[in-house]
């Protein structure tokens, strides 16, 4: 038999799944990768290890001692400011509050407002919008008569989903990175 003059690659076979077996539980990876490689003089690797006793089985090193985990290092007491809570307990009590504040339907105040774009809607529903890319698919913060989402359905540009107006919205401006390639493209085009 003729070879490249590279080491030939170690195939597995029912000796070396038995010495997994046996030793896999008591042993670390690489513990057990050099167990292997020193009793039967081949040269696997940790991965070629792991991989093999995952597909017949065995879970490496499940028997072995593991020294305690040190506890992480708790935080420091938070102040009495703002939302902070200086203990668990009342922490939960803080929650439970929330939680039957909005069982009793009473809503707290919030700032959010959706964002909007100049874009005159003509709040079609989405079965009534035409073929992909023709109208604009932004759905509108309304419903309808007939309680049915409704979309902005305004003409797309070059086969979008959206309107100009909404493409602004969904993308954004862009990173300065994309912006500085942007203009250089744009330039070069000139």
């Amino acid at each position: 038999m003729v070879t490249s003059g590279l080491p030939l690659k170690p195939i597995w076979n029912e000796q070396f799944d038995a010495f997994l077996r046996v030793n896999g539980p008591w042993k670390t990876a690489t513990e057990l990768t050099r167990a292997l490689n020193a009793a039967h003089g081949t040269e696997f690797t940790r991965s070629a290890v792991l991989g093999r006793s995952f597909r017949i089985g065995v879970r490496i090193g499940s028997a072995v001692p593991r020294a305690p985990q040190p506890e992480p290092a708790r935080k420091a007491a938070p102040s009495s400011k703002g939302n902070n809570y200086s203990s668990e307990g009342a922490k939960a009590a803080g929650v439970l509050a929330r939680i039957e504040q909005a069982k009793s339907g009473e809503v707290p105040s919030c700032d959010f407002k959706p964002r909007t774009a100049d874009a005159q809607s003509r709040h079609v529903p989405l079965l009534n919008l035409g073929p992909f890319g023709l109208e604009c698919r932004w759905p509108d913060n309304e419903l309808n008569d007939a309680s049915q989402q409704t979309f902005c359905g305004a003409p797309t540009a070059h086969g979008a989903s959206y309107c100009c107006a909404h493409m602004a919205i969904a993308w954004g401006i862009g990173t300065a990175s994309e912006r500085s390639a942007l203009k250089t493209l744009l330039e070069a085009s000139r």
